[in-house]
């Protein structure tokens, strides 16, 4: 990110796509809030670009960080989900009200069970990933999941 040349590498390598590109970065990315490195930021989300800070969650919230970098998504490390109920519940309702407080959604990563769904719905996470939805799939076969109602039979 502080590179001379990363606004134009990422306009350069995603011209067609750089509307519905998000970065994920980590808080050491984050390191350097420069002038520069804002700067680049603001240019890219002209863009359309958005960015995701990844990896949140096991440790204190930067409220400084999340306000600065003004993320679109606060990742929220798999980790999270292994740790036991009551814990998970309180992480996962913290960190959501954190994300709605900054602006942010909030990104449940290693949704592995139904009990992780739940503490996804039960804590209001705006969203979830991982092998509990689905299996990584080609692009028909996303298309035909969706068309058959995709992930919405959990809604209920």
């Amino acid at each position: 990110m502080t590179a001379d040349n990363f606004v134009s590498d990422v306009q350069d390598s995603a011209k067609g796509i750089l509307s519905r590109l998000f970065l994920e970065v980590t808080e050491n990315d984050c390191a350097g809030a420069t002038p520069r490195v804002l700067e680049s930021l603001e240019t890219l989300r002209k863009d359309g670009v958005r960015f995701a800070l990844a990896g949140a969650g096991l440790a204190t919230l930067n409220f400084r960080l999340l306000r600065t970098f003004n993320f679109e998504l606060i990742k929220m490390d798999r980790q999270v989900l292994t740790l036991d109920s009551a814990e998970r519940v309180s992480r996962l309702a913290t960190m959501a009200e954190v994300a709605r407080d900054v602006g942010a959604m909030l990104v449940a990563d290693g949704v592995e069970s139904a009990a992780h769904h739940q503490a996804l719905r039960t804590s209001r996470t705006d969203l979830g990933q991982s092998f509990f939805y689905s299996r990584a799939l080609t692009v028909v076969r996303l298309e035909a999941f969706l068309e058959s109602g995709g992930p919405s039979r959990l809604a209920g």
